[in-house]
């Protein structure tokens, strides 16, 4: 089985908030056979650590997955830590699933750039987590 590095919102939202995001793309795309994984399930362990001990995780998780989604599909969020975490997935040379939801973000060249597919719809991310893992 796969694993994909899911990167969706999490600052400055409630952790249940954040693992219930997380639960829904392992919804979405469980007939896809992957397993999604995110550091949203180390939120409440962040308390009292610093900012590199922090960062160095997630990339630790980064770095063992197979794959990388990106969830910007939230109008006028500030997705810095994602963007940091997809250019850090593009320098591994892993592959990168974007999936932007009605919002236009999929018009940013600096995004579809690093992205090896952009989709607006969670049907077209199922295909496209399909052709990442050559399940089609």
């Amino acid at each position: 089985m796969k694993r994909a590095f899911l990167s969706h919102r999490i600052d400055f939202l409630d952790p249940a908030d954040a693992k219930a995001n997380h639960e829904k793309f392992r919804v979405l795309l469980k007939a896809v056979d992957v397993e999604i994984v995110s550091v949203a399930d180390s939120l409440e362990g962040e308390a009292g650590r610093t900012d590199a001990e922090i960062i160095e995780q997630g990339l630790s998780l980064l770095t063992s997955c197979d794959f990388m989604i990106f969830d910007c599909s939230v109008a006028n969020w500030n997705y810095i830590g994602c963007v940091f975490e997809m250019a850090y997935a593009h320098r591994m040379g892993k592959p990168i699933v974007v999936y932007t939801g009605t919002t236009t973000n999929n018009r940013r060249p600096w995004l579809r750039y690093h992205a090896t597919r952009v989709v607006v719809t969670e049907e077209q991310l199922r295909e496209a987590i399909s052709d990442v893992i050559g399940a089609r």
